[in-house]
């Protein structure tokens, strides 16, 4: 995939191009079809400078559009399959990844293998100690989970699937 910066700086090169181009043309059509036309050097320096001048300038705010459009693509992406809180996969990115590792291959060539935790009475912490202390302390949960599976495969990946499930 070609990235939004290059994607962007071909645009504005392309586009400056063709302008150039496209003058040019006009000028030798006019210097060819009309005899009382004489084309001067000077003719083709402003076919060439005027679009070298001006084109960026239309195509470059398009062309930075483009960028923050994909920008912002690439994060919407991911927050719909991040849990804000945790930063860990949501359900939907967590049944994604599922997906995608039992398309790769049968269990013989990867084992699989799905731990559930549910935390017990999670709503008894918020409710004494406050909603700020039960995020922090899914967010510690959910770091414990993340350290304690990582390791050297790609496919190890930690969730949060409901409220207090992981």
């Amino acid at each position: 995939m070609v990235s939004p910066s290059l994607l962007a700086l071909l645009l504005v090169a392309l586009s400056t191009v063709a302008a150039i181009a496209m003058s040019n043309f006009i000028i030798y059509s006019a210097d060819f079809l009309l005899p009382q036309y004489a084309a001067r050097f000077d003719n083709y320096a402003f076919a060439t400078g005027i679009p070298l001048g001006v084109a960026p300038l239309l195509i470059a705010p398009l062309a930075y559009a483009i960028f923050r459009l994909t920008e912002l693509k690439a994060m919407l992406e991911r927050s719909i399959r991040t849990d804000p809180l945790t930063g860990l996969l949501n359900r939907r990115g967590f049944f994604e990844h599922v997906q995608r590792v039992f398309e790769q291959g049968d269990e013989r060539s990867h084992p699989v293998a799905v731990m559930m935790v549910d935390v017990d009475r999670f709503k008894d912490i918020n409710d004494t100690f406050g909603h700020a202390v039960g995020d922090d302390f899914l967010m510690r949960i959910a770091r414990g989970i993340d350290a304690a599976i990582a390791g050297d495969s790609r496919h190890n990946v930690a969730a949060r699937i409901g409220g207090d499930e992981f």
